[in-house]
Formats: C-alpha cells, structure tokens, sequence
C-alpha cells in the first residue's frame, strides 16, 4: 500500500486492484469446483457405469457454487477505499516520528517550489468559504519534500516563514550552514528579488539557464510620445474610451487593446482573498488610460462597450480572471479576448503558457518589467501614486507589445500553398513545447532511381 500511494495512487484505485484480485481468486475456486463436478457426472466412455460410480441422481444433489457476493461465500468482502485509508493512516501514525525525524535531516543546496492547487478537491470549508487555496511545497535536489505550507494565495508573503523556518532548522540540528545556489520556480522573474531576500545565496547565480533574461535587459518604459492618462471622473473616463474605440477601430489602428485590473488582496475573519477590482488599464498604440473606477461614481458606459465590442480584441497576461471579475462585480460582459501567454506558446515563441508578463518582456521584447510586490501588492483604493500610475501603464502596454511581436512571427505551421524554401523553421521534440534544433529549409532533392 505504501509504494501504490508513494507512486501517486490513490485509495480508490487501490481498493479496485484488491476488489478485482478477490473477484480473479473466487472464480478460479468456482472454476475448479465446476470442473471437478463436471468429471464427477460425466459418462464413461464404455457407456458403462460413471466412473465415479456417482448416479445422476446423487450428482443433483451437489450444492451451487455460491456468488462472490453471497453471504455464504465470500461475502463480496474486499475492502472500501476508506477502509484501506484508515488501515494505511494507523499504520503510518505510528511511523510518523521517524519519517518526521528523517525529514528534518535532509540537506539541500537546490530547492524547487510550487503550488499545488488539487488541495481544493478536499478543502475544508468555513462558514461556506473555503479556508485554502493551494498547497506550496519545497524540495531539494533529490526530490525530497523539505516543507509544505497550506496558503490563502498566491502571495509570496506567506511563504517567507517558511523558507526562513527550513533554514533555521537545518541549523538548530547541526547541519551544515544552507548555502542554497539554485531555485527551481515557474515564474524566475517575477520572483527573483524575494527569493534573494530570503536566500542570499541566489544573487551571485540567479541567471536563467539560457542567456540572461533580465540583467542585460533595459527597463520597459512607455514612449515618449505614448500618452497615459490618468482618470478618477466618469465623465472624462467615457470620453477617453469612446476616444480609444475610435481610433482602434480607424484603419491602421490594429483592432487590440492592451487590458489588465488590479485589485488589493484583502485580509479578514475568513484569510486572505482577492478584493474588489479598483483600477482597470487600456492600453493601444498611442494612448494608455489607468481607470481608477473605484474612486468613479458609476462604472464606466463606454468601459462596458469596449470590453463587449466583438470587433476590437482585448489581449493580457490572465485576462479571463480581470474578464470575470469584471462581470461578476459590474455586469461587464467581454468577448474577443486573447491570453497573450497562450497565444505565445501557439507560436512556440515560449516553452509553457504559464511564463509571467515580466518573462514574456523579456523574452520577446528584451525588455526587464518590474513585478515588484512592493507596488503590486500596495493599496489601490487610494489615489494613485506616480510609481502606482507607471506600473499600471506597463502592465497593458507591455501586453500589447507582446501580442504584436508574436503576431508578426510567422506561425509554426506553415500554409500548404507557401514556398518553403530558405525559411528558417524550428525543430521541437515530440511534444512540440521544446526547441531541439533550427533548419533551414533547402532546395528540393532532385529524385532518386534504383
């Protein structure tokens, strides 16, 4: 039971592996019991008496084999998944000292985190609200679980206990001091600066494992001649949309806005949960407005147009979460959306949909865009500051540059009726997500015979 759960098996299964070999066991002693009777009966081939010497009439007396199911035979008795999961529990209860004990010795010097978000299936609920989110979990270089954390977020925040606490322990029981050079997360960039904070060590080899995505980057700034407004009136936000939806739409204007919101993670009785949506940012060729809507006496008309106008695509990092949050709170209905990760990965421009917008910057726009949790995760509520406006402008702004560089790439899949010849095409294992070579394409191979 221990390697089918190590292998990542559940109780379920395991229970229909037992059920099935019972099920295999009881009809092999059926099948040697009709066997048995069958020579029992039969005739001998003399046309003499049986051979058993057993008349017909004693043979119809025999019992009937009885069902697995019967409570005469076995009852059906194979085990629930719950049953084994209590079995499994009492029996690891009592090893739990040791496996805690030899846990806490494990060294490491690279650690890989992630959140894990199946722990919602089997959430405990609060007042009809779930208490967590996902769990975080940490291991070393050997794949050995270091620490797990139930979290209310995403927040990085509420893991630096954590990690403190995994250092801090290696050294109260007289491990070496950690010197931890390499972490192993899904979003580097963005998470940098924290993870130094809290490993040291990180800052002197904290580089990509391809070229250096960010240090020899220069900062993502909006243009000079890019105008970014800042509007907190209902009256001068409609205008300014009825503006962009002009424009947009003119020709030459693209037909895509940049969009992104931003909310505070708020804190009370129940944890930490996202708040309302307070600032909402549009962003096109030559202008960006950072709509502070919650300081707005009513939302917006010419925001709920935009956002439902089929002909203009609203493209950004997470759109579907702003999009729905944006419905649920104001009845703002989106279509024409485009997650610029996904559209990114369709054009294997980046390995995973999951990268960040600060790694799609850098990526495709050679660009370093600053997700700093000191303003990202500051108050939106209150009347923006400079530093506030700047990084609300990038954000939008930063996803429209990105779906135009991924939408002058040319697509993976070329036409059936395009000349092929000298196009430069990447080569990608079978699973299509990870380049392994770059070909161009030569002049047709002339035939071969014989």
């Amino acid at each position: 039971m221990r390697s089918w759960t190590a292998s990542g098996g559940g109780f379920g299964p395991f229970a229909d592996f037992v059920r099935e070999q019972h099920s295999r066991m009881h009809h092999r002693k059926e099948l040697a019991y009709l066997s048995r009777l069958s020579d029992v009966m039969a005739e001998s081939p003399f046309g003499g008496q049986r051979v058993s010497g057993c008349t017909s009439e004693t043979a119809a007396t025999f019992p009937r084999f009885p069902h697995f199911s019967d409570s005469y035979g076995a009852n059906g008795c194979h085990g629930s998944k719950n049953f084994f999961r209590s079995v499994y529990t009492r029996g690891m209860r009592r090893l739990e000292a040791k496996i805690k004990q030899r846990c806490a010795m494990i060294p490491a010097r690279m650690l890989s985190g992630d959140h894990f978000f199946k722990i919602v299936k089997c959430n405990f609920l609060f007042k009809g609200k779930k208490l967590f989110m996902a769990a975080y979990y940490l291991v070393n270089e050997h794949t050995k679980v270091m620490a797990t954390v139930l979290t209310q977020s995403k927040s990085l925040e509420e893991l630096r206990q954590m990690l403190v606490s995994v250092q801090w322990r290696m050294i109260e029981l007289g491990l070496p001091a950690p010197n931890i050079d390499v972490f192993f997360t899904v979003n580097p960039t963005a998470e940098a600066s924290f993870l130094e904070g809290v490993y040291p060590g990180l800052r002197k080899t904290s580089v990509p494992l391809t070229e250096s995505l960010t240090a020899s980057h220069p900062p993502l700034t909006v243009p000079a001649d890019h105008f970014v407004d800042y509007i907190v009136n209902t009256d001068d936000a409609n205008t300014a949309i009825d503006n962009i939806r002009k424009q947009v739409k003119s020709k030459g204007g693209g037909g895509v806005v940049g969009f992104d919101a931003e909310w505070n993670v708020d804190g009370g009785p129940n944890g930490r949960r996202p708040g309302q949506v307070r600032v909402v940012q549009v962003s096109s060729l030559t202008d960006t407005l950072v709509l502070h809507i919650s300081r707005m006496s009513t939302f917006p008309h010419q925001l709920k147009a935009l956002m439902a106008d089929p002909e203009i695509i609203k493209t950004g990092k997470s759109i579907g979460g702003d999009c729905k949050k944006l419905r649920s709170e104001h009845g703002a209905a989106t279509v024409s959306t485009v997650e610029v990760a996904n559209f990114a990965k369709s054009r294997q421009l980046v390995g995973n949909a999951t990268i960040g917008l600060a790694g799609l910057g850098a990526v495709l726009l050679q660009r370093t865009l600053d997700k700093s949790p000191g303003v990202r995760l500051s108050d939106w509520s209150r009347h923006l500051s400079s530093q506030q406006q700047t990084y609300a402008a990038l954000d939008p702004f930063a996803s429209f540059l990105v779906y135009l560089r991924v939408l002058q790439s040319s697509s993976p899949v070329p036409e059936r009726s395009s000349n092929l010849q000298g196009m430069e095409l990447y080569v990608t294992d079978a699973s299509g997500t990870c380049r392994v070579a770059v070909c161009t394409v030569a002049d047709a191979q002339p035939p071969k015979h014989g």
